[in-house]
Parts: C-alpha cells; structure tokens; sequence
C-alpha cells in the first residue's frame, strides 16, 4: 500500500503572518493563499511567488519559497497559529498568523 500526498495547501496554513505586535515599519508580513505567498514590510513588497511542499520522508511539513523569477527564496515551516521562516536573507524569523484571510497591513496590494 502506498500513500501519495498531493501539493495542495492546507486551508489552516493559508492566511497572513506577523512577525511583530506592534505597527512598525520593519515588521516582515506574510500572506499565503492559493499556494503563492507574498512577504512585505510596510512600505514595499519584499519578495513574492509561488509555495511548494517538500517532501521530507513524511516527517515534517516543509514548503519550498520560490520568487517569480525562479529563484529559491527560502523555506517555511508551520508550527500550529505560527511559522517558521527560514533562509530568507539569511535570517530565521518567527510569524504569528494575524488572520485567516489574506491582509496587507498598511501595504495596497496590485
């Protein structure tokens, strides 16, 4: 018997992630839905694309950042109401989903 896991994303992971408390013009956002993520700070969009889950012998659910260009991001790993960023410009950071739907805080999406 053989289990085969599809790459969809769970609709527990998808929203959007804090890494702060407060407003503050450094605060790294993220927004996950319909496996793309979209990473900003106040001001700008730091990068965006497309999020694809790597399988790790079915051990831990890790997800492979991809930017638009092609080019690996990063890597996210979810932890219950929170995430786990890693490698992106060489930093680890730790966000706190804000919410279930996709926000842009202080930020106009395109």
């Amino acid at each position: 018997m053989t289990l085969k896991f599809s790459g969809n994303l769970s609709c527990d992971f998808e929203g959007t992630y804090s890494a702060g408390n407060e407003p503050n013009n450094d605060n790294v956002c993220m927004v996950i839905k319909n496996k793309e993520f979209t990473l900003y700070d106040q001001d700008r969009v730091l990068d965006s694309g497309s999020v694809k889950k790597i399988n790790l012998n079915n051990t831990l659910d890790v997800y492979e950042l991809v930017s638009e260009d092609n080019t690996r991001t990063g890597y996210v790993v979810p932890d219950k109401n929170r995430i786990v960023l890693l490698g992106f410009k060489d930093t680890v950071l730790s966000l706190k989903k804000i919410s279930r739907e996709a926000m842009y805080l202080e930020y106009e999406s395109e």
